[in-house]
């Protein structure tokens, strides 16, 4: 059965991988939502780019860009947004990151889970999937 949630993407970019930044805001988002997926990638941004314009002409910027995503009930989306960011900024004052900026994407998501091993649960039929 499908679920209407909200999908959750924060992109936050550090120096350098600090798991000890790390950790306890995977420990907050999968206390939040159940659990979560991290990804770690590097990201880049052209210097001035907080300022719209039609196009960019500043340096161009790298950094360790720490991807974590997770969804939960569309009704708890406000208080949401509140704990991760309390959480993202309590992390970053404690380990003496320089966070000035974290990306975040939000959107409506049909979610649902099913179970693979057929000992647990018999596999569905093509035709028998719902749309």
């Amino acid at each position: 059965m499908d679920k209407k949630r909200i999908e959750f993407n924060y992109y936050i970019g550090l120096d350098f991988p600090v798991w000890d930044f790390q950790e306890p805001v995977i420990k907050e988002a999968s206390r939040l939502a159940g659990g979560c997926t991290v990804q770690v990638s590097t990201g880049y941004w052209i210097e001035g780019a907080d300022v719209p314009q039609t196009r960019y002409s500043g340096a161009l910027k790298e950094e360790f860009c720490f991807h974590l995503q997770f969804s939960v009930p569309k009704i708890e989306k406000s208080r949401i947004i509140y704990l991760m960011r309390s959480c993202i900024r309590q992390c970053a004052v404690r380990w003496g990151k320089e966070i000035n900026w974290v990306h975040v994407t939000t959107h409506e998501v049909s979610e649902h889970h099913f179970q693979v091993d057929p000992g647990v649960a018999r596999m569905l039929k093509p035709e028998e999937i719902p749309s």
